[in-house]
């Protein structure tokens, strides 16, 4: 059976004592405070090594260079996809305008996106090697 509410105590969330309150899923008081500073002092850690791992990768020439044509490619299939959508061609020719100007970019994405997340695994790698170390 459920705990009896009452409407006069407000600090207990409506629950005559805090152990009711806390079993209804609201911690109360004190424990309330306690889990809330540890739980900013895991998020202030998790931010932390949160902007270690960007720094690291942010730093790295390679990465920034894979990212930089990444971009590059994917605009250009953006601009194939555009100019595909406001052609007059229908049909199967339409198919094989498509084919021939997206397939070979849309394989260089490919490659260009597997290179991309093995260089962010060697890096992050290297961030936790790092950080292990001392």
């Amino acid at each position: 059976m459920a705990p009896k509410k009452t409407k006069t105590k407000r600090s207990n969330y409506g629950y005559e004592n805090p152990e009711n309150a806390a079993r209804a899923g609201r911690a109360s008081g004190k424990r309330f405070q306690e889990d809330k500073e540890l739980a900013q002092q895991l998020h202030a850690i998790g931010l932390e090594a949160k902007r270690k791992y960007v720094e690291a990768r942010g730093n790295d020439k390679q990465v920034c260079e894979l990212r930089a044509s990444l971009a590059s490619v994917t605009g250009k299939i953006r601009d194939v996809r555009r100019d595909i959508r406001y052609c007059s061609v229908k049909g199967d020719d339409l198919e094989a305008l498509y084919a021939e100007g997206c397939k070979k970019l849309l394989a260089e994405r490919d490659v260009l996106k597997t290179a991309l997340n093995d260089r962010l695994a060697i890096v992050t790698a290297k961030v936790r090697a790092k950080r292990g170390a001392s």
